[in-house]
């Protein structure tokens, strides 16, 4: 079946074709409507927004702040489960990479990452890296120059604790 354009269900209808109507076509030419209108008035409606914001700032900071109080727990729960999957734990490791003061683009960061998950040994000692959770000197780690704060290799914990990949490469 072929797609019906918003502009076409938010063109007017007379009377008699409005009763042949059901509830759900009804919805669905109220939200094309929207949605053109949406489309028509988009930087208007951005700019009232921003200034809507700009005026109510402590308005909107207090009622962020109780809502995330009385639904702490469900937020914590959700936190939890998200960082159990595959995108909760790269979201993580990158914002760690970030705050230890990695600074990369994002397609970089991409790249970086997925060579994190599979290189399976020690860019320095050739040891094989381990990826379980558990510190231990086999675990894979991001090393990175603390003066230029660009990335350098993947290595095992003991290298990068100690820099003796130095012992390798310099």
């Amino acid at each position: 079946m072929a797609e019906i354009s918003d502009e076409y269900l938010a063109r007017k209808l007379t009377s008699v074709e409005k009763k042949l109507l059901t509830p759900e076509e009804k919805r669905e030419r109220q939200l094309a409507r929207n949605r053109v209108s949406y489309q028509k008035n988009k930087e208007k409606i951005l700019k009232q927004k921003k200034k809507y914001k700009e005026k109510n700032k402590e308005k909107l900071k207090e009622k962020n702040r109780g809502y995330y109080q009385e639904n702490k727990d469900e937020r914590q729960e959700y936190n939890k489960e998200y960082s159990q999957t595959p995108s909760g734990k790269k979201s993580n490791t990158i914002s760690k990479w970030k705050c230890s003061g990695l600074r990369e683009s994002e397609e970089d960061l991409e790249w970086i990452y997925d060579l994190f998950l599979h290189q399976e040994l020690c860019y320095s000692c050739d040891v094989k890296l381990t990826r379980d959770g558990i510190k231990c000197p086999t675990q894979s780690c991001l090393d990175h120059n603390h003066t230029t704060n660009r990335f350098r290799q993947i290595c095992c914990r003991a290298c990068n604790n100690w820099d003796s990949w130095m012992q390798y490469w310099c």
